[in-house]
């Protein structure tokens, strides 16, 4: 597996462009996400979709953006603003990362 860069690209845009530059930083490819991750190929491309925007899961977020080298919050949106559909603010505490 590719070893993660010196230099991250900062993350900005909608969240589906978030994760495509962080997995293309860490230099991996959709395939090399889904298997490491266990998640469908599918799953990931339409993670990186706009399209797919609300739909995304926390949890697998957290999973890619550890694979990635990256902070969930940075690609997740530092508010929250971007919690699927329940109206809620922020993640949910059985979800924060460890630290």
């Amino acid at each position: 597996m590719p070893t993660a860069p010196t230099t991250l690209t900062r993350l900005s845009g909608p969240m589906s462009g978030r994760l495509r530059t962080a997995r293309l930083d860490a230099g991996l490819t959709q395939q090399d996400a889904a298997f490491a991750t266990g998640l469908a190929l599918k799953t990931i491309s339409n993670y990186e979709n706009s399209d797919y925007a609300g739909r995304r899961k926390y949890v697998n977020v957290q999973a890619l953006a550890a694979l990635y080298g990256r902070d969930v919050n940075e690609i997740w949106g530092a508010r929250g603003q971007e919690i699927p559909r329940t109206g809620c603010t922020s993640p949910s505490p059985a979800y924060a990362l460890a630290s």
